[in-house]
């Protein structure tokens, strides 16, 4: 059901985006798709979301996004990290290592939930502490290094402390994780 203009010439806006590809109220009709296929997932409606991005040939993420995503949500922390790593979607290095450490901490925080402290302990070690042992590149300001490693060191002595909550409730409340 495309529509093509007869001159096959392609009309377009100030953006670059092809005007034949925006709906009646100037969106972008494959972003609003996205969106929509996107509420449908979250709400539940996984069928009605695979139908419409059938009929429309168009997918909410790129296939290494959704290999990253099924990864996270099944809890395959390996793959997610490999998959993250495959990902071209970081504009330094030290996004990059942020985001690696941000995974490593939502494996920390499920370990304790479960009551793993001992495996918990050593994601902290092994796997997020070399994370945060330097400040990143960007600037050359001892400043702002010291301010950096500063942060860090805090942060990983909060999460260490959170080795001490007794039960699940106390990690999820002092990790201030719902």
């Amino acid at each position: 059901n495309s529509s093509n203009n007869s001159n096959n010439h392609v009309s377009r806006n100030g953006s670059g985006a092809d005007v034949s590809c925006l709906t009646a109220r100037g969106l972008p009709k494959q972003e609003l798709i996205r969106l929509i296929e996107q509420a449908l997932e979250e709400l539940g409606y996984q069928d009605a979301a695979n139908q419409l991005q059938r009929d429309s040939n168009t997918r909410a993420c790129a296939p290494d996004v959704m290999k990253f995503r099924d990864a996270v949500l099944a809890g395959d922390w390996t793959r997610a990290d490999a998959s993250l790593l495959q990902l071209d979607a970081f504009d330094s290095r030290a996004t990059l290592t942020h985001a690696r450490a941000v995974i490593g901490e939502q494996k920390f925080l499920e370990l304790l939930e479960a009551s793993r402290s001992e495996d918990a302990l050593g994601v902290l070690q092994a796997e997020i502490a070399p994370l945060y042992a330097k400040p990143p590149s960007r600037s050359d300001s001892e400043h702002e290094n010291g301010a950096y490693a500063w942060q860090n060191k805090q942060h990983l002595h909060h999460l260490a402390l959170l080795l001490m909550c007794r039960t699940s409730a106390e990690v999820r409340e002092n990790a201030k994780w719902a």
